[in-house]
C-alpha cells in the first residue's frame, strides 16, 4: 500500500512547499498528495506552485477560496480588456511588472469588485505573475475544474472543514460530473461557522481554511502564530473518539512561515520551519491516537 499525504494553504511559500513535495516523494515515489487548496496570494510564488501542482500527475489538487479569488479576479481582468482589441492584445503581451502592476490598478479603479477582493487578500503577486506568462485563459478554466472533495477510506478532505451535508451534496454531485450547488460549494469552500458542528460518525475530516491559532483551544487561550501547528479536535454534536473527528492543518504558513505535512494512513504530521538557518524539521506527532 502506498503512503498518502496531505498538506494546504501554502500560500506562495515556494520553499516549504518544494521541501514537502521532496518529503513525499522520497517517502514514496508512489504516493498519493493530497493538497487542500490556497497554492497562492499573500506569499510571492504562489502563481509557479499553482502550475506545479496542477501539472503533477501524482497531487490531487483540491480547489480553495483562494483559488477561487484567482479565477474570478482573472475573468473580471479578461472581461475588462476584451472591450478593446487593442487592450486584450496587450493582456497576452505584458513583459515587466510595471504593466502587470498598471493593468490591475486600472481595473481596480474602476470598482471590479472581483479585483478588488483578490488584492486586499493579497492576490496582487499571483495575478502579476499570471499577467507575465502571458494570461494564459485555459490554466484559469484547469483551475475551476479542480475538485472541491476527495475521500480516501474513512477521511474526507476539502478546504473549509464546512458542514457535512454541504460536503455531501458537493461530493454527489462531482461523482455524477454535475456542478455543485452553489451554496454548498460555497460552505467547503469559505464557510467558518460550521466547523464546530462535527463531522459523519465514524469518520474524519481533514481541512485547512482557518489558521489554528483562530480556533478557541481550551489549554491554550493565548493564540500566537508561532504556536501553529495541527489540531485534532471533535465537533460538539460528535462527543465519540473517531465519531466525528475535524483536523484542521493551515498552520497559517504565509505568517508563521511553518507547513505541516499529514500521513493519512498513519494520522502523523511532520513539519518545517522556514528560518534565516535554513529549514528546519518539526518531529513527527501522532495526531489521532
Amino acid at each position: 500500500m502506498h503512503d498518502v499525504f496531505y498538506f494546504t494553504d501554502i500560500h506562495g511559500q515556494y520553499q516549504l512547499y518544494r521541501k514537502i513535495i521532496n518529503y513525499c516523494k522520497t517517502k514514496d515515489p508512489e504516493a498519493t498528495i493530497i493538497f487542500g487548496g490556497d497554492a497562492a496570494d499573500r506569499g510571492t510564488d504562489g502563481y509557479h506552485i499553482i502550475k506545479e501542482l496542477i501539472n503533477n500527475p501524482y497531487v490531487v489538487y483540491l480547489k480553495g477560496n483562494h483559488e477561487e479569488l484567482f479565477i474570478n479576479a482573472a475573468r473580471e481582468i479578461i472581461g475588462y480588456c476584451a472591450y478593446t482589441d487593442e487592450l486584450y492584445d496587450f493582456l497576452h503581451n505584458i513583459h515587466n511588472k510595471e504593466d502587470a502592476e498598471d493593468l490591475i490598478l486600472e481595473v481596480k479603479d474602476t470598482y471590479r469588485k472581483a479585483v478588488l477582493l483578490h488584492t486586499y487578500n493579497g492576490g496582487i503577486p499571483t495575478l502579476i505573475d499570471w499577467l507575465l506568462d502571458g494570461a494564459p485563459e485555459d490554466l484559469i478554466d484547469d483551475i475551476e475544474k479542480l475538485p472541491i472533495t476527495f475521500t480516501y477510506n474513512n477521511v474526507d478532505f476539502c478546504h473549509a472543514g464546512g458542514g457535512p451535508q454541504a460536503f455531501k451534496d458537493v461530493q454527489n454531485a462531482e461523482y455524477e460530473n454535475k456542478i455543485p450547488p452553489h451554496i454548498s460549494a460555497r460552505t467547503c469552500l469559505w464557510d467558518r461557522g460550521c466547523i464546530s458542528i462535527g463531522w459523519f460518525p465514524e469518520r474524519i475530516c481533514v481541512h485547512g481554511h482557518t489558521p489554528t491559532p483562530l480556533l478557541k483551544i481550551k489549554d491554550n487561550p493565548i493564540y500566537k502564530i508561532e504556536n501553529s501547528k495541527p489540531l485534532a479536535w471533535i465537533g460538539s454534536s460528535s462527543p465519540q473518539k473517531y465519531n466525528g473527528w475535524k483536523i484542521d492543518m493551515d498552520c497559517c504558513s504565509a505568517f508563521s512561515n511553518k507547513a505541516f505535512v499529514l500521513n493519512v494512513l498513519t494520522m502523523t504530521t511532520i513539519g518545517f520551519h522556514m528560518t534565516k538557518n535554513g529549514i528546519q524539521v518539526i518531529p513527527a506527532c501522532k495526531i489521532i491516537e
